[in-house]
């Protein structure tokens, strides 16, 4: 999701009384109806957008510090969500014939070309270039065994720094929208530098500070990516006396900037915005309380969740109307719980039911082989094509600035 620009005029009341107030936080609005200052709702808002991490970093507070085997159940949930909120737009871009015409080479060929690339995988990770298959005058290339496993680490790791930027900048969008829907209002808008800032500038004192008492770790949970993450992690932990205070600085500078120009623009009366602001900051300071790792899977949870809702609550919205011709994804979300909820177990079952959870698995299926690669493994790498497919789709199908996209925000 990107930056939002106006959308269509808002209708509305504000809320008065006791009563009325509790109503209008905590009741769903009708899909036609246009909500002011929130996306959906301020409940709704609040337990999916900004404060969704809660959700899993309370119950991990009183479960053991051993990863992942302390919280093993709470770790597979976070992970299935995961799994399952990158399959999320495919009905969106599949099941609708406006959507689908729009886009139809990419939603064609994309998919073709990573596709070959996952069933190329078994073959990827044993093969290698032999020494000096490139000649060129007296130069050979490569002057060693090249082993295309390194392509497939480096694609791995590409997806998880992408996956990084990814969730801030989809937070980044959340807060856009909400910038948008005050500038309908004839509010100010709020820069949109200050509220990336706001988003992304605690990232440096996390990976500066946080990250290198837990080298150990993370090169233990990444290390299908060791070849460069290691020498990241050597990096960090050589830097940190001189980064870490400077980037405490950064962080404290992009709290106190969002405040001023939160304060010059709305006198702090946007409280969706206050909110969201007030839930991200608290996210970022728990990795400086609690256990860094439990902090990162809710805020794994968290992307996963706020996604998750968001293309409900787009979704309802865009189908409140009949169409015509009328979309397979319109007749299908008559249902939305039996819809939304059969395809999400259902991913998560398979998700869950082939994996080996450090020694513990459901059935004997992941010890099962596939071309010579665990069915195990074949997640794993289906959930990375999936991540590149979700990130380019995310790309141009969730840009809040286009006029057609706005019109179910």
């Amino acid at each position: 999701m990107r930056d939002a620009a106006n959308p269509p005029s808002i209708r509305g009341t504000e809320p008065t009384g006791l009563a009325d107030g509790l109503r209008g936080i905590f009741r769903i609005p009708p899909p036609a109806e246009r909500v002011r200052a929130w996306h959906v709702s301020p409940a709704i808002d609040m337990a999916a957008y900004h404060f969704s991490w809660l959700w899993v970093l309370l119950p991990l507070l009183f479960a053991g510090p051993e990863y992942p085997v302390d919280y093993l159940p709470c770790y597979v949930f976070v992970v299935a969500v995961g799994f399952v909120h990158r399959h999320y737009t495919l009905g969106y871009a599949y099941l609708d014939g406006e959507i689908f015409a729009r886009h139809r080479t990419r939603f064609i060929y994309t998919p073709l070309i990573l596709g070959a690339a996952f069933l190329a995988t078994p073959f990827l990770v044993r093969a290698s270039i032999p020494v000096g298959v490139i000649s060129i005058g007296g130069l050979h290339w490569p002057e060693a065994d090249l082993r295309l496993k390194l392509l497939v680490t480096a694609v791995i790791f590409g997806a998880g720094v992408w996956n990084i930027w990814h969730t801030l900048a989809q937070k980044y969008g959340i807060l856009r929208i909400y910038t948008a829907k005050a500038h309908c209002e004839r509010e100010a808008s709020v820069p949109g530098w200050v509220d990336r800032l706001l988003v992304m500038g605690w990232l440096p004192l996390i990976v500066t500070y946080v990250a290198p008492p837990f080298a150990d770790a993370i090169q233990t949970e990444f290390k299908i990516a060791g070849p460069f993450v290691q020498p990241i992690v050597a990096w960090l932990l050589a830097a940190e006396p001189i980064a870490a205070p400077i980037s405490a600085l950064l962080a404290l500078a992009s709290s106190a900037t969002f405040a001023v120009f939160e304060w010059r623009t709305h006198r702090f009366r946007n409280r969706p915005r206050l909110s969201m602001a007030i839930g991200l900051g608290s996210l970022w300071a728990c990795f400086l309380l609690v256990d860094p790792i439990k902090v990162y899977l809710a805020f794994a949870f968290s992307h996963g969740l706020e996604y998750m809702v968001f293309v409900w609550a787009y979704q309802r919205r865009r189908y409140a109307e009949p169409r015509s011709p009328e979309p397979t994804l319109a007749r299908l979300l008559r249902h939305p719980w039996l819809t939304y909820s059969s395809y999400s177990l259902a991913l998560a079952a398979i998700y869950i039911g082939l994996q080996d959870w450090e020694g513990f698995s459901l059935w004997e299926l992941p010890s099962v082989r596939v071309a010579d690669m665990k069915l195990g493994a074949w997640i794993f790498y289906w959930g990375v094509f999936q991540s590149l497919l979700h990130f380019y789709f995310d790309g141009f199908l969730w840009k809040t600035r286009r006029p057609e996209v706005r019109q179910s925000l």
